[in-house]
């Protein structure tokens, strides 16, 4: 206890002369409304500290205050910012799906537009070897896919099925080297094999010197052999090259699929439904 008060004794001190001054103008206001010479004196002595201990005490509380509204304000920049995640991340969703009902609608419109019986087919992945160019779908043998089937989206000819089991398929891709299909230039009907570079371009191969041929034709599919529907968009020129050596040009074509994106194909199962 003693040390308590030895370490507090200004403090203390402090306390008792004001204490003492309020009972002394206590005592002497209830004797005179004129102030004494021991009132003005202390009133003196004890203004300025009084007066520092007020501004302090102001000063503190401003302090305080403003402390409080800083927390507040942080933690309401949290919830906002919170709130600003939550509705990003929807608005993704939201975009997301709206993509994906669009691309629904288009495959659906696709199959309404066309009268050869096919099924759709999810894509799954891509085949884990370097030998082919290929995807894997899920789509087999219980779903009546055979070797050889077309296989198509919105865009064009993906390629053709390469491997069936009993609840996937290997799709060949149109730029393998070992793709082959029997095409026509659109706009002159000049014949050729579009035939896979195993790079991102295909060939049109044996177009004679004499056909007309020029970059930006679109090369379809001729319905020839019975496997791809006839009018089918293989790609579009981009390169058409007529030396004086050989028979046939040398023509490049992109093609119409980004196979990077493919998600949904439909396999082509026969031909054109009777009605």
């Amino acid at each position: 206890m003693l040390q308590f008060f030895a370490r507090k004794k200004r403090l203390l001190f402090l306390l008792f002369l004001l204490a003492l001054t309020l009972t002394l103008l206590a005592r002497d206001t209830k004797r005179s409304r004129l102030p004494s010479f021991v009132d003005r004196f202390l009133l003196a002595l004890f203004t300025p500290p009084l007066r520092i201990t007020s501004k302090a005490f102001g000063t503190a509380s401003l302090l305080w205050h403003r402390y409080l509204a800083l927390v507040n304000t942080q933690r309401d920049n949290e919830l906002l910012r919170s709130q600003r995640d939550t509705l990003l991340m929807e608005n993704r969703l939201l975009q997301e799906q709206a993509r994906e009902n669009e691309r629904l609608r288009d495959l659906l419109g696709f199959k309404q537009r066309h009268t050869f019986h096919m099924i759709p087919a999810e894509v799954i992945g891509q085949d884990p070897t370097s030998w082919f160019k290929s995807l894997i779908i899920d789509k087999g043998s219980d779903d009546h896919v055979v070797e050889g089937a077309a296989v198509i989206t919105p865009e064009g000819v993906v390629g053709r099925i390469l491997k069936v089991a009993s609840s996937s398929a290997h799709v060949l891709l149109l730029i393998d080297v070992n793709s082959n299909i029997d095409a026509v230039v659109e706009r002159t009907r000049a014949r050729g094999i579009v035939v896979g570079t195993g790079s991102s371009r295909c060939r049109f191969s044996y177009a004679l010197k004499t056909d007309d041929v020029v970059p930006g034709d679109r090369i379809v599919t001729s319905g020839l052999g019975g496997l791809f529907p006839s009018g089918m968009l293989l790609g579009t020129v981009v390169f058409v090259s007529n030396d004086k050596s050989g028979f046939f040009q040398h023509i490049e074509l992109q093609p119409a699929v980004d196979f990077s994106k493919v998600k949904e194909v439909f396999i082509v199962l026969s031909g054109r439904i009777t009605p």
